[in-house]
């Protein structure tokens, strides 16, 4: 099974948990399903397996779906995965969404819906996390929200040191943005401590493992440029009008980076390029 994706499902309804199983490994030979009947035997699964996603149903027998819910995304039991909740309880699904529940698949299910769920958070396992640092109401987050996941990247919003800790027990982020004036992580250097969580957190199987760069924005024109940079920033931007400023800051700091790689190549003598076609028009 080299190369498939492999799903633990933890349901303790035989008849629905066969019924995907069959389905899925039967349309789907990427993907590789295993049950569990209760949730004592869902956590040793998921130890042991160490899953790529994990279809959880609330109800179920010795341990809840919420407590291995909990010790999933508060890095407890040493694994991480995203969740797909799978409950008729469609009630909580604001409740799960905001505690960073990768999907929700209300029952009775549509197969289909159920398919293109998992899909999608296997996909954006792909993506580069974005985490957004801020206070700020949900009419400002959503249009941010809204535009990062249409470039395809993952995004999590961070209200505290807390949050910060425990979204990264499930994925840390390749980009950080800082809201300047908006945050309530109540700390007097706030790019430095953020920086220092991170690091005392463990790479998970999620993490891309390529360096953290952090962001920082205002929506005023004060400029705190020198301030967050020397506190280990790697850009400030400020006077923000529009979500999409923030997708073009990542694309000038992985210009500026790239710019940078160059010069360092050439400082060390690297091979210089072969000759174009236009480089070669030149001497005629």
């Amino acid at each position: 099974m080299a190369g498939k994706k492999n799903i633990l499902l933890i349901d303790d309804n035989a008849t629905v948990t066969a019924l995907i199983k069959s389905y899925i490994e039967r349309e789907h030979v990427d993907y590789n399903i295993t049950v569990a009947s209760d949730g004592s035997v869902g956590l040793d699964m998921i130890q042991e397996l160490k899953p790529d996603l994990v279809i959880l149903d609330i109800m179920i027998p010795k341990v809840s779906g919420i407590e291995i819910f909990n010790k999933i995304s508060t890095g407890k039991l040493g694994v991480t995965a995203p969740v797909l909740m799978f409950t008729a309880r469609e009630e909580m699904r604001d409740f799960f969404e905001q505690l960073g529940a990768a999907g929700f698949v209300s029952k009775p299910f549509d197969m289909g819906i159920l398919v293109s769920e998992i899909k999608r958070i296997l996909a954006n396992k792909e993506k580069p996390m974005v985490y957004l640092v801020s206070s700020q109401d949900r009419a400002r987050i959503e249009p941010i929200k809204k535009v990062f996941r249409q470039n395809a990247y993952q995004f999590a919003l961070i209200r505290d040191m807390d949050a910060l800790t425990q979204e990264a027990h499930k994925r840390k982020p390749d980009y950080l943005f800082l809201d300047y004036e908006n945050n309530t992580l109540n700390v007097q250097d706030p790019v430095s401590a953020i920086k220092r969580a991170l690091f005392n957190v463990p790479d998970t199987k999620q993490s891309s493992g390529q360096k953290l760069k952090v962001i920082v924005f205002a929506y005023s024109s004060a400029d705190n440029s020198e301030k967050v940079l020397s506190a280990g920033a790697d850009k400030y931007v400020a006077n923000l009008t529009a979500p999409e400023g923030l997708i073009t800051a990542v694309h000038e700091l992985l210009q500026a980076l790239h710019a940078k790689k160059e010069e360092r190549l050439g400082l060390f003598g690297a091979a210089p390029k072969k000759p174009s076609i236009t480089d070669l028009d030149f001497f005629k």
